[in-house]
């Protein structure tokens, strides 16, 4: 989900089954909502790890979540050049170098070209997850802002 540089964002703390700890923030939930983050249909919760750079973790995979206020209401700065990031690109890179590098990143990520085979759940989730996030993210970028 990517955001303007307008919504808070809730930092947590969570603790996997494995005991692998993450700290992160996620957007659109108040630090009193972990539960209805938790209640979303998506089997995937997209946790802000650094400014721009997110990571899926898979529901199933959660033993603790605790909302974290050391986190909390940092807001980031604009999320456009997370595109970049998404695609691995310097941030000065052209427009038509971003284009290409979407369209391949996207066809990559597109969970329908692995229509023919039976994917675990949890990697169809991480495809759809990831074509959603590049796909916004494109959305972002090309969207022509106010001067």
């Amino acid at each position: 989900m990517i955001v303007n540089t307008e919504d808070l964002i809730t930092g947590v703390a969570i603790t996997l089954v494995g005991g692998r700890h993450l700290n992160g923030a996620v957007y659109g939930f108040p630090i009193d909502g972990m539960m209805e983050l938790l209640d979303q249909p998506a089997d995937f919760i997209q946790l802000v790890v650094e400014e721009g750079e997110f990571a899926y973790v898979s529901k199933k995979q959660i033993a603790v979540l605790r909302s974290s206020s050391r986190l909390s209401g940092l807001r980031f700065p604009a999320l456009a050049a997370s595109l970049h990031e998404l695609l691995d690109l310097p941030i000065d890179a052209t427009p038509d170098v971003v284009r290409l590098a979407y369209l391949d990143r996207a066809a990559r990520y597109n969970p329908a070209q692995y229509g023919g085979l039976t994917l675990p759940e949890e990697v169809r989730d991480y495809l759809e997850a990831m074509h959603g996030a590049l796909r916004e993210a494109y959305q972002v970028y090309i969207t022509p802002r106010p001067t």
